[in-house]
């Protein structure tokens, strides 16, 4: 029954958002291959052009999250994949999936907002491998009008920087002022620095800042 209704969710999304399940399904099958050349047990494992089911169960067992929040899971990972079928190959072959689902406990411990998307299976974080310079995130920037065809909202590249790794957070869950780019004002690193850092960067992009 619960397959049946993840199934009718993605077919439901690819005809809404108006992508074509053909060249979809092309990629999927293209990318599902890749997948079962790697080794069983990976939990990061690369994302070529698509999310693939697993990579959003990071950090947990399956069997301890409700269904609820696995259709949530799923509603999420469907629309990241339509959102990725409209970026260039190039970009997608540059990232894996770092963060998925996250429990409460797992959330606190890393000093993850409260009540953060990750833990309600409405966020996923897909990390930049190492020089890639943010590009996913910066065509994200680019594109918010496709950001918003997907019904997705994009975390503020300029704070989503690592000291080796960049990571692109990607959820579905609305912000309070419907922006599709957003600041996390309640993230416990945020202060005034951040704000002039967030301003250098959408100036260097040459986008103006969506908020």
């Amino acid at each position: 029954m619960f397959q049946k209704l993840i199934e009718y969710l993605e077919k439901l999304f690819k005809k809404l958002l108006g992508v074509r399940e053909e060249g979809l399904e092309k990629r999927l099958s293209k990318d599902s291959k890749e997948d079962n050349n790697q080794s069983k047990g990976v939990v990061m494992t690369e994302v070529r052009e698509f999310v693939k089911k697993n990579d959003m169960w990071v950090d947990f067992d399956p069997k301890d999250i409700s269904d609820e929040i696995k259709v949530r899971l799923e509603i999420t990972r469907s629309k990241v994949n339509l959102l990725l079928a409209e970026a260039p190959e190039e970009l997608t072959k540059l990232v894996i999936v770092q963060r998925g689902w996250r429990s409460p406990e797992k959330n606190t411990s890393v000093g993850g907002v409260l009540n953060s998307p990750h833990e309600s299976g409405e966020g996923i974080d897909i990390r930049e491998l190492k020089f890639s310079k943010q590009e996913l995130a910066k065509w994200c920037a680019k594109n918010q009008n496709l950001l918003k065809k997907h019904g997705l909202y994009l975390e503020d590249p300029a704070v989503t920087v690592g000291n080796f790794t960049d990571w692109c957070h990607l959820q579905t869950r609305p912000t309070k002022l419907g922006n599709v780019v957003f600041m996390p004002y309640s993230y416990t690193g945020y202060n005034s620095s951040k704000e002039s850092v967030s301003q250098k960067w959408w100036s260097d992009l040459g986008v103006k800042r969506p908020f």
